[in-house]
């Protein structure tokens, strides 16, 4: 039975860090809550770096998922190549995320 509590008590405290994270990001980059997967974006992060044209896909509360290039193509190849340039950066790292027109 205390294991069942424990595993409640934590499954509780992992939302409201969660919000407690999503709130955070959002106060501070209040673009993510404008994002649409698919659109093309840039990252400024605090390190000075520039990630240009890189297509959105998703986001967690503390990251966000990006491709590295937009997937022209509707060959599986090219698709499977697109699908591995993604990566996750952390929020925590990016200074601005611009949306490219």
């Amino acid at each position: 039975m205390s294991i069942i509590a424990f595993i409640l008590g934590t499954r509780l405290i992992d939302k409201k860090f969660d919000h407690y994270n999503k709130q955070y990001f959002l106060n501070r980059l209040p673009i993510l809550a404008d994002l649409e997967v698919g659109q093309i974006i840039t990252l400024e992060l605090f390190d000075g770096k520039e990630l240009v044209n890189r297509v959105y896909t998703g986001s967690r509360s503390t990251e966000i998922l990006i491709g590295a290039e937009p997937v022209l193509a509707n060959g599986s190849e090219k698709l499977l190549q697109g699908m591995n340039k993604t990566r996750w950066v952390k929020l925590k790292k990016v200074k601005a995320i611009r949306i490219v027109t």
